[in-house]
Order: C-alpha cells, then sequence, then structure tokens
C-alpha cells in the first residue's frame, strides 16, 4: 500500500513520510530515554543534564505525594485530641460562669432544702434557677399564705421581685417540691424566698421562709 500511494498520490507522500519520521523519531527518543533511566538505575554513570531534570521531578512528585500522606495521617490522629481539648475547655468555662448557692435551713419550714444556680449568659444577663424540696404549703403556714415568691438582692442593693415558684407533688409522695427559674439584668448577691398573699407585691413581707447566704 505504501508503494503504490508513493506511485499515484505523491501530493501525499511527503506528508505521510514526514510523519512517519516524527513518530519514529519520538519513539527512538523515548526508547532512549527509558533506556537511559535504567542505567541509572544499575550504574553510577553520568547523565545529561534534561534527562536529571526529568529524573528530580519525578522524585520531588514522589516525596511530594509521600509527605501529602503522612501530613494526612497527622491530621487524622491530631483531629480527636482537638476537638476533646475543644469540649473540655468550653465545659470548663461555662461551668466557672455559673455559680451554686445552698439555700440555709429554715427556722419557718425546717425540713424545707434547696439551691440556687445563677449563670451569665452572652448578653450579659443571669439566669437564676432555684430547686427545692419539702416545702409546705402555703396556706398552712402560720398565718396562712397564697404562694412563695423569689426576690434577689441586687449588687446595687436593690431588692426584686423575680417570679412566683411553682409546687408540685409526686405521685409516690407527698412532699412538696418548689422549682423557678427566670432571667435578670441585675447581678444576684442573695436570694430569698418569702411567703405571700399577692405574688405581685413590690416589698417583701417579714415572713421569709428560707434564703442563701450571699455569694
Amino acid at each position: 500500500m505504501l508503494g503504490f500511494n508513493l506511485h499515484w498520490v505523491t501530493g501525499y507522500n511527503y506528508k505521510i513520510k514526514i510523519n512517519i519520521s516524527v513518530k519514529f523519531s519520538f519513539s527512538t527518543e523515548q526508547f532512549k530515554l527509558k533506556k537511559n533511566l535504567n542505567k541509572m538505575k544499575n550504574t553510577q554513570m553520568p547523565v545529561s543534564v534534561h534527562t536529571q531534570a526529568i529524573v528530580d521531578r519525578i522524585q520531588n512528585a514522589k516525596l511530594t505525594k509521600a509527605n501529602t500522606i503522612t501530613n494526612k495521617q497527622i491530621t487524622d490522629l491530631v483531629r480527636p485530641f482537638f476537638i476533646g481539648t475543644i469540649i473540655i475547655l468550653s465545659f470548663v468555662i461555662f461551668s466557672s460562669c455559673a455559680r451554686k448557692a445552698v439555700f440555709q435551713v429554715s427556722s419557718v419550714v425546717p425540713a424545707a432544702r434547696g439551691y440556687v444556680k445563677v449563670k451569665k449568659d452572652y448578653n450579659k444577663n443571669y439566669n437564676i434557677y432555684v430547686k427545692l424540696d419539702n416545702l409546705a404549703e402555703p396556706n398552712r403556714l402560720t398565718p396562712p399564705k397564697k404562694a412563695y415568691i423569689v426576690w434577689i438582692v441586687a449588687n446595687d442593693n436593690s431588692t426584686k421581685n423575680i417570679g412566683q415558684v411553682k409546687t408540685s407533688t409526686s405521685l409516690f409522695s407527698n412532699a412538696l417540691k418548689g422549682s423557678f427559674e427566670s432571667v435578670s439584668s441585675s447581678k444576684p448577691v442573695r436570694v430569698f424566698i418569702t411567703a405571700e398573699d399577692d405574688e405581685t407585691v413590690q416589698f417583701p413581707s417579714n415572713l421569709t421562709v428560707i434564703s442563701t447566704k450571699d455569694f
């Protein structure tokens, strides 16, 4: 077929010869380069600058790949410790911001027990949580009252009514439990509870049921 083309289509013969020559030259160059690389592995013979540049590029590519794998492995090992450290630090920070004060023994309801938790939030307000156990019904006090009211003494020495205690009993016990939760813009330094006839009263009565110390 090649001889036929040479005879009849002379316009394309030159192009065909060029293509064949280029392909052959390129294949020969590849073969020589591959042969040189094989010799370099087994001997210490000098190599051309061009060949050495190719070898260096291949070695650098292998080193980069190896380093990438190593860095990924290190990241996988460090990540759990990093996350654990963040969780522990967050717990410590939030725990340190919360303060807990225990109510003192009550002379009005001696069996009553409880505590107060105060925590400052990101808006610089104070979340106040009150937990009480073994309360007496307000109407069984002397004199009888209608509600238990939570008061705070703020750091500016003002006294504020922050709400009414919610009381309840369980199915297995007649002991009266109380809980309360509110937010105040004033920083509390003491919390106490009084028995009142009106839950909206602005000043506490003399019947203080239970109180914390200053904190």
